[in-house]
């Protein structure tokens, strides 16, 4: 009656105008709180990259930094032995110098000595010739004695043939006179025996001479013999003194020089441990740089990978309250939306948009069980969604086998669509045929009576009653379906294995 009243007064269109604006309103506000809802989760989304892009920029400061210090270290410990090993080296070549100074004290040290050995020889042989000329001397003295002995008896034989003289008697003798021949003969041969012992009286004297000069000169060099010897002994006993000194000094000189050789090869160890650790942290720098470049290079895709799981945490937002909750929650048993299991390639998504509408919110679960626990937890938080248990679904008939061949037909949509697990898309889509244009749709609907249902490439859809939906969708396609064929497939699996986004 109100509606005849208000077609008579002419208001029935502002009551409808009315209830159009009054739905768009209500449409507004649900559009509104579901942007709010997206606003929400990519705040946080992006307050998470904030944190993350601050962790990777002090991960990089610390790491440039840890860097830096690893650097430094390994220079200053580079430099230390460096510094030691050149004052390894100084102190070696110092101790080889020292060295080289005690060895040629060595040397001439064992040059007086053997100069001492030389002159204690001399003075050895110059006392044997003193003694030779003592036995020189004594043999003079014995035959001047003998001379002298000698000489007296030939004296006291003169004095004895002047007495005898003195006694002849100077006249003749009665006797008759001796033979004057034979006592000539006997003064000649007493006067030859008296200039014989004159002779050698003096050859004695002349070798008594000779003795008394050859003992004052034996005695000059007995004296200097003695001085020299004496001198020797002093040389001698300062170089066994010198020696017993040197000898310690040598042997500590000995122990450093060791002390510093081993030194030296333990400072060349060090630094070839050293360089060789240096090798290895600029091998790891290296290393850890090209790691960082790929890192980095990576990072890249990740984001872009996440803004795409956004997109499609986001086409979760614009899901049914219950879908949404549903598939936020962390059940075990489910396998994800009929969008998250579908593989669309890009020029279909509008035509399976279309297709299956908001059945591409229903939820796919394991068991029916997983679906009645599903929803006692949807009637605490609200809302409600429709599941499909895999052991439950059914495979449709399919009624195109006239029409795959036919001009403008695309394929069923069963086989152009896989899904995972199959089941799924051989129950929702078998029955729905993709062609080209309404034009084909209405052409094969005229043919044939028996026919699924036939979907355009643009979006149409013809019934198999006959009705013909088409026009302009308010949630575009891109809601549905990420963008990228690789992470649509990463993000089924990532479904199936129930790693779920959390809020």
């Amino acid at each position: 009656m109100l509606g005849y009243l208000q077609e008579a007064a002419g208001l029935s269109a502002s009551v409808a105008a009315r209830e159009e604006t009054a739905t768009r309103l209500a449409e507004a506000e649900r559009y509104l709180a579901d942007l709010r809802l997206v606003q929400g989760e990519r705040l946080a989304a992006l307050e998470r990259l904030r944190q993350a892009a601050e962790a990777a920029r002090r991960w990089r400061e610390l790491g440039a930094r840890l860097a830096l210090l690893e650097a430094a270290q390994e220079r200053e410990k580079q430099l230390g032995l460096r510094r030691e090993l050149a004052a390894s080296r100084a102190e070696v070549e110092e101790q080889e110098a020292r060295s080289q100074a005690l060895g040629a004290q060595l040397v001439a040290a064992a040059a007086e000595a053997e100069t001492a050995r030389e002159a204690l020889s001399t003075a050895r042989a110059a006392a044997h010739a003193r003694e030779d000329a003592l036995a020189a001397l004594n043999a003079a003295e014995q035959a001047h004695a003998q001379a002298a002995r000698y000489g007296e008896h030939l004296s006291t034989e003169a004095q004895t043939l002047a007495c005898e003289r003195a006694a002849l008697p100077d006249t003749a003798p009665t006797e008759p006179a001796p033979d004057l021949d034979a006592l000539h003969r006997s003064v000649q041969l007493a006067r030859e025996q008296a200039e014989h012992a004159e002779a050698q009286v003096r050859e004695l004297e002349r070798q008594l001479a000779q003795g008394r000069e050859a003992e004052r000169q034996r005695t000059q060099a007995q004296a200097r013999a003695e001085a020299d010897r004496a001198a020797l002994a002093r040389e001698q006993g300062r170089v066994t003194q010198a020696l017993a000194t040197l000898a310690p000094e040598q042997e500590k000189m000995a122990e450093r020089l060791q002390a510093a050789t081993a030194e030296r090869e333990r400072v060349e160890t060090l630094l070839t441990e050293a360089q060789a650790q240096a090798r290895a942290a600029q091998e790891r720098r290296g290393q850890a740089q090209a790691e960082r470049t790929r890192l980095q290079a990576g990072l890249a895709p990740l984001r872009r990978e996440l803004e795409r799981l956004e997109a499609a945490l986001n086409a979760y937002a614009r899901y049914g309250e219950g879908a949404r909750n549903a598939l936020r929650l962390d059940h075990p048993g489910i396998v994800g939306s009929v969008a998250d299991v579908l593989t669309v390639p890009a020029e279909l998504e509008t035509a399976v948009t279309a297709a299956l509408g908001r059945r591409l919110e229903q939820v796919v679960v394991g068991t029916a069980d997983d679906a009645r626990q599903i929803i006692q937890e949807l009637k605490r938080q609200g809302g409600r969604a429709t599941f499909l248990p895999l052991e439950l679904l059914r495979e449709r008939p399919r009624r195109d086998a006239a029409l795959l061949s036919l001009p403008g037909v695309v394929g069923n949509l069963a086989d152009l669509c896989p899904t995972d697990p199959p089941l799924v898309g051989r129950s929702l889509l078998a029955d729905t045929l993709i062609v080209d244009t309404l034009d084909t749709a209405n052409r094969l609907a005229l043919a044939y009576r028996q026919r699924p249902r036939l979907v355009t490439l643009g979006g149409e859809v013809l019934e198999a009653s006959g009705a013909i939906t088409g026009g302009v969708y308010a949630i575009p396609a891109a809601v549905f379906w990420p963008t990228n064929a690789a992470f649509r497939s990463w993000l089924k699996r990532w479904m199936r294995r129930r790693r779920l986004w959390t809020r």
